[in-house]
């Protein structure tokens, strides 16, 4: 059964933009890349929704698609572990 969508929160069925696909649509690389490629990311003028969507995002990665994997791991734990992951790939030693 297909998912409903729920305005600021991510689907199973989106697909990513590809950066031609955004060439006329006035959207800089620099938007693409930071926002994920993910067309409501993108697109999302409020900065405060788009923070919203990316934690939606997050957490239905962490919570519904982790556990669908067989990864067994609180998602305290794995929040832990993406964001330790973040700052080692950023470049930020804390």
């Amino acid at each position: 059964m297909p998912s409903t969508p729920t305005p600021g929160k991510p689907t199973s069925n989106q697909t990513l933009f590809l950066f031609e696909e955004l060439k006329d649509s006035g959207i800089d690389l620099s938007t693409c890349w930071l926002r994920g490629g993910y067309p409501d990311a993108i697109k999302e003028k409020n900065e405060a929704k788009w923070q919203r969507w990316q934690e939606n995002f997050v957490r239905t990665f962490i919570e519904r698609d982790i556990p669908r994997a067989g990864i067994k791991i609180s998602p305290i734990q794995m929040r832990r572990l993406m964001g330790m992951i973040s700052h080692y790939h950023g470049g930020l030693r804390i």
